[in-house]
């Protein structure tokens, strides 16, 4: 009797330190990503980048015109004046990308989200307009590009926002893929959080799948098949689409380029250091990156790599805030429960000492809906 005893013991043990390692390990690789070159945990972080704005020009026009849209036969025209959607999702790439199976596999699986969501396509060459066979989606040309010719991200939103009525907005890169949680996701966000009082930011990982076919990409449940089977979940510090609300104020952001490393980041950081609604939703939401041959870095083997950041260096002499811009740095995040999407606080903030050296030890209050 005692010797079984002494073994039901020693088995608790065991499974106890065994649970213990794991739960050590896991932390180390996320701190160890965190403490990298990828963030800084350095006191004398540069607070500059709440306090500078651009000006935009006064005789800049952010209303839409006929002209500039172009839309496939048969589909009704759609404008400001249209009812209220619930999500307004854009994109924006560039012809030389040779990547067009890909592009209208993102377009057929954001169309397919539901009746209550427009997509946008921004394109700034000639060569680009032959996606107007696009059924549903609308073409606009780029208000406002940097000097390498890329779009401007704020220019984009401000665009959008001016010219359509929506409760979420939401920037994607022309690769990735939604399952179907993407939308009771945000609707529950919807019923949570007030954010009339503050905006709302919502960001998560993206799940890597390489050579992704027609067919996995054509519904939600292939999608999730795929990545289950061939997915690598990717860094905290690779945000490939970001969803606000219309009070985020985007004029206030500095004029970053899409494609370029460090916009993602700078943006979470700002937000987090904003006290705005900060959200991770990687646990609900499946967002696959359909990776080509060229890989999982592309942002870094294009020439204007180091626009963004010589930008933020040299206008704002920051160099530091895009490192802490992790998704794992937010305060909120959601999480399936009883198969029940729930919206939670996060326990362990390992990047909370961080942004406490910024903000101070005041607590940010969430605001929740009552």
């Amino acid at each position: 009797m005692r010797r079984n005893q002494f073994l039901i013991f020693i088995a608790v043990i065991y499974i106890i330190m065994t649970v213990g390692i794991v739960s050590y390990f896991k932390k180390f690789s996320i701190s160890a990503e965190l403490t990298a070159s990828s963030i800084s945990i350095e006191s004398d972080f540069n607070n500059n980048i709440l306090k500078h704005s651009f000006e935009f020009p006064k005789d800049f026009n952010y209303t839409l015109s006929v002209n500039d849209t172009c839309r496939s036969e048969n589909v009704p025209n759609q404008n400001q004046t249209r009812n209220k959607a619930f999500l307004t999702l854009f994109t924006t790439w560039n012809s030389k990308d040779q990547k067009h199976k890909i592009h209208i596999n993102s377009l057929n699986n954001w169309l397919s989200l539901g009746y209550d969501v427009r997509v946008i396509l921004f394109l700034n060459d000639s060569v680009n307009y032959s996606e107007c066979s696009c059924p549903n989606c609308e073409i606009w040309s780029v208000p406002v590009a940097g000097e390498v010719g890329v779009p401007i991200l704020k220019h984009m939103f401000l665009y959008v926002l001016r010219n359509i009525n929506s409760t979420f907005y939401a920037y994607v890169n022309s690769d990735i893929l939604f399952n179907s949680n993407l939308i009771p996701t945000l609707e529950l966000i919807d019923q949570k959080i007030d954010y009339s009082t503050s905006p709302v930011f919502i960001v998560g990982r993206r799940t890597n799948v390489m050579n992704l076919t027609e067919q996995e990409a054509s519904s939600g449940s292939s999608i999730e098949n795929a990545a289950r089977h061939r997915g690598k979940i990717f860094r905290s510090d690779a945000e490939d689409y970001f969803f606000t609300t219309k009070n985020y104020p985007w004029e206030n952001i500095p004029e970053l380029i899409v494609g370029s490393p460090a916009y993602d980041n700078w943006l979470v950081t700002y937000s987090l250091i904003s006290r705005f609604v900060v959200i991770d939703v990687t646990n609900t939401v499946l967002a696959v990156h359909q990776t080509t041959k060229v890989g999982n870095y592309e942002g870094f083997q294009k020439n204007f790599k180091q626009y963004n950041n010589k930008l933020l260096a040299s206008k704002y002499n920051d160099t530091k805030s895009v490192r802490s811009g992790h998704t794992v740095c937010t305060d909120l995040q959601t999480k399936f429960s009883n198969k029940k999407i729930v919206l939670i606080e996060r326990r362990t903030n390992i990047c909370r000492r961080i942004h406490k050296k910024i903000i101070g030890q005041r607590a940010i209050k969430t605001p929740w809906r009552m």
